[in-house]
């Protein structure tokens, strides 16, 4: 059934069955403004397979020029508006169900139920329910994701995410990253990544939040933190960063994490008259305050104890320095240890410096046949230079 009304055609091809199992409306003639007619080339028409005569689900709407269906069978309820779009998910591989606005857009190998809008995006492995808006996006198995802005690398592993902003790479699940040139890694699950060029869960679990700020690093082992500013480096489990630029070295390169406030919280239990190491309790870790190489710390600890089942009570604190010269970690002078009050004068806290773990390491002793929780706050001011 052709329609000849001018200025242009609307073609119904391969119309197979009730429905129609190819609907391809494009122009194939238009009128210029002097009144002269132009004349489609043929390699700029839709290029659609006629379809699996017993398949069921290859009813397709496409409407626009140049678009191609590659491969055969198994596409089916696709509905395209736009230009230059080529679906390569055919022969099995399943790419159905899709919504197109988009033009220059490439989808490939099991695109399916995602709604997708703008243009040169490469879209690869969207088993079910995303949605790609803006341009320039490549985007790989991210499966019940939204990516929107402007060139957004968005890579397998990256389901239920959400990706907005401009040249943000993204890897981790359940993660949200906007803003500019941030790089979540596939370890960074659940994180939050804002600012701009900031790095989150490349090397170790993260679950972290950058809640904004410039060239922040939190790539350790430093889950259930957060940072902020200008060049921070995560530093322990539980921890928030805070950075106000960094130091140069002497070769004129800038050092991560030099210009640094960071700030955690640890916990111990005692039982008896023992002393019990104050550590981070995140994921049952055992983890302790760590002194890195060349790293100078002016710290202070604000300790809080109560016995289980009993009013008593203490509170101390602690100011102190301490220094790793190239692995070598030790007590800069004699730390200063307030007893702010106390119900209990058998128990107590110390501080020493352990060059074995390279870490601070604030012991609490209780009494005997008492359990006491004791929380301490932790405060770093420190700068790092070789």
């Amino acid at each position: 059934m052709v329609n000849k009304k001018a200025p242009q055609e609307a073609m119904i091809l391969n119309n197979i069955g009730p429905l129609g199992r190819i609907i391809n409306i494009q122009t194939s003639t238009s009128q210029t403004k002097d009144g002269t007619n132009y004349v489609m080339h043929d390699e700029d028409k839709n290029s659609i397979y006629i379809p699996y005569a017993v398949s069921a689900n290859d009813v397709q709407f496409v409407m626009g020029i140049d678009n191609h269906f590659l491969n055969t069978f198994d596409y089916g309820g696709e509905f395209i508006v736009g230009n230059n779009n080529t679906l390569s998910g055919g022969y099995y591989k399943e790419t159905k169900n899709n919504a197109i606005f988009a033009s220059n857009t490439d989808l490939i190998d099991k695109v399916q139920m995602s709604m997708i809008t703008g243009y040169n995006h490469t879209l690869r492995d969207l088993a079910t329910g995303s949605l790609i808006a803006g341009k320039d996006h490549t985007v790989s198995g991210s499966n019940q994701s939204t990516v929107l802005g402007t060139g957004n690398t968005v890579n397998t592993g990256s389901a239920n995410s959400l990706t907005f902003g401009l040249g943000n790479t993204n890897a981790a699940s359940g993660s949200l990253v906007g803003g500019r040139n941030n790089t979540a890694g596939k370890a960074a699950h659940s994180s939050i990544v804002m600012g701009r060029n900031n790095e989150v869960g490349t090397t170790d679990h993260d679950y972290v939040a950058i809640l904004g700020g410039q060239y922040n690093k939190m790539t350790n082992d430093t889950p259930y933190s957060a940072a902020y500013g200008y060049y921070a480096s995560g530093n322990i489990k539980g921890s928030f960063e805070w950075a106000s630029g960094r130091h140069l070295d002497g070769s004129g390169t800038g050092i991560q994490g030099s210009i640094q406030l960071s700030q955690f919280l640890l916990a111990a239990v005692t039982t008896d008259g023992s002393g019990v190491k104050l550590h981070s309790l995140v994921d049952g870790a055992t983890t302790r305050p760590p002194i890195i190489a060349n790293q100078s710390v002016m710290f202070t600890a604000e300790i809080i104890a109560r016995r289980r089942g009993s009013t008593e009570s203490a509170a101390y604190l602690i100011t102190g320095a301490i220094k790793n010269d190239a692995g070598t970690t030790a007590l800069v002078g004699t730390p200063t240890v307030t007893v702010v009050g106390e119900d209990d004068a058998n128990w107590g806290v110390s501080v020493a410096a352990n060059n074995t773990d390279d870490t601070l390491d604030i012991t609490c002793t209780g009494a005997a046949a008492k359990t006491v929780h004791w929380v301490g706050t932790v405060r770093f001011t420190q700068t790092i230079i070789a």
